[in-house]
């Protein structure tokens, strides 16, 4: 239970920073979305659809590779070698954004079928290394395992991003480009900041070809497994923009960032995740590793429980809740919140669950496995994006993750086998599932108006479902709570 609690409470603390990131961010809502319509709100995540793919190809994923091998350093002094050969391979990246910042112009007319938002797109791109900057910083932090001031970092970003965004949007009138040049200030002020206060410090300021090459090599495969995994889930974007608008863009958009609280939890599962397994799994004499595995799946057990607790939350409420914070332009994306959350919990549970490729560096199969759900993606979305736009995007965005989540398993198990019985939370995250959707289903397209008493019977019922399916017991959430919460 000990390792459990550090666990729990690095995930805690992760968690709770990104939730106030995420809370922060999420006070910009109501104010964007009464200066911005849904047409407009969906170029905004177009634009940031296309900067991520770009970010895929000019970071390199050098930030992932570093975070592999800076726990093979033997020393201080060489994991500050690590430390700084990533940096400097980051701030590289300046230069290819530069010269693709020049053909701006010829990029929003691609796009958009206009050159109106050139301007846009240039601070965009120039944001990029920011970006990547603001990636490698943040790890320092998680490296170090200093989740409070990792709070810091995020929390300083986010309300410098509020600030600005209330400037220059609702002040200033500067609508799509005071949100991108929001953004692009508050990450340059952090990541100044970050380097002078605290990354320095950690730095040999020496740079390792040795590293750099070593890192290459092993962050190579990750980026098509990345582009791939960029057009599996924001290639609907593109699609919805070719074969609906950027209306369809917006609402499916706004869906996704009321879904966003379940990639709060991912994020601090994520975070504390793999150094905690890596610790686990050196610690770990047993035959086969086989503590190691017994936690690893009371972990995921734990996580649905949370996740889909979550889901129900966001999802039975989610007509009330999104009335509530914006306009009624944007009520049809409480459709969307369900699928969308599921989808994250079952491409977050990958992670836990088919371990084996990371631990046995095994990255070259992520290829041709996100290759396959990718083609199951663009395939289903140019099968049910025309009929029913951004709801059969979403439905496209659970399938081909759960497709990816059927072979990774698999492949998985061959490099680290752990035995678990699928059938209990299979039902779980049926039955969830299935109430989730229906109510903001029957709301949005059949005008149902459930009353507020009958969703909290709903959501009191997806609370109790996982005790009476005994996924968990009622002690051992009691003893989780307890060791997370003890004094030490």
């Amino acid at each position: 239970m000990a390792v459990l609690r550090s666990f729990s409470k690095d995930t805690l603390l992760y968690g709770v920073g990104n939730a106030i990131k995420k809370f922060i961010g999420f006070l910009l809502l109501p104010f964007y979305s009464k200066a911005i319509s849904p047409e407009e709100y969906g170029i905004v995540e177009t634009i940031g659809s296309f900067t991520m793919l770009l970010t895929i190809f000019i970071s390199f994923q050098i930030v992932d590779a570093g975070s592999r091998y800076y726990y093979d350093a033997k020393s201080k002094d060489e994991k500050g070698v690590i430390l700084f050969t990533v940096f400097v391979i980051c701030l590289l990246s300046i230069i290819p954004c530069m010269v693709i910042s020049f053909f701006s112009g010829n990029i929003s007319q691609l796009i958009f079928n206009s050159t109106k938002y050139t301007d846009v797109i240039v601070v965009s791109i120039m944001a990029i290394p920011l970006t990547i900057i603001n990636d490698e910083q943040s790890w320092i932090y998680r490296y170090k395992r200093l989740p409070m001031k990792f709070n810091v970092y995020i929390i300083a970003r986010s309300l410098l991003n509020i600030s600005f965004g209330v400037l220059l949007v609702l002040y200033l009138k500067k609508s799509i480009l005071g949100i991108q040049l929001a953004s692009f200030l508050s990450t340059l002020i952090v990541v100044i900041f970050s380097l002078v206060w605290f990354a320095r410090h950690e730095y040999t300021f020496t740079f390792s070809k040795t590293w750099a090459l070593k890192m290459f090599k092993f962050s190579a495969p990750l980026i098509f497994s990345v582009l791939l995994s960029w057009a599996f889930t924001l290639l609907d974007r593109f699609l919805l923009l070719d074969y609906k608008s950027s209306y369809d863009v917006g609402i499916y958009s706004i869906g996704s960032a009321f879904a966003r609280p379940i990639s709060v939890l991912n994020m601090a599962i994520g975070m504390s995740f793999y150094p905690f397994f890596m610790s686990l799994y050196e610690k770990d004499i047993s035959e086969g590793h086989i503590e190691t595995k017994e936690k690893l799946n009371k972990i995921w057990d734990l996580y649905l429980l949370i996740s889909l607790s979550l889901c129900g939350l966001l999802s039975v409420f989610g007509t009330n809740i999104i009335s509530f914070v914006t306009t009624p332009e944007y009520l049809p994306g409480a459709s969307v919140i369900p699928v969308l959350i599921i989808s994250g919990i079952v491409r977050q549970s990958i992670d836990i669950v088919a371990i084996g490729l990371f631990l046995k560096e095994k990255t070259i199969h992520y290829t041709w496995l996100v290759g396959i759900s990718t083609v199951v993606s663009i395939l289903l979305n140019i099968l049910l994006i025309p009929k029913y736009g951004y709801l059969g995007a979403a439905i496209t965005n659970l399938i081909s993750t759960a497709v990816y989540f059927a072979i990774c398993y698999i492949m998985s198990q061959k490099y680290f086998h752990v035995s678990r019985n699928f059938l209990k939370p299979a039902i779980y995250l049926f039955l969830i599932s299935s109430i989730s959707f229906l109510i903001p289903f029957f709301e949005v397209y059949r005008h149902y108006d459930f009353h507020i008493g009958y969703k909290s019977i709903a959501f009191i019922g997806i609370l109790i479902v996982p005790f009476l399916l005994r996924i968990v017991s009622i002690s051992y959430c009691i003893s989780v709570y307890k060791s997370i919460f003890k004094r030490a």
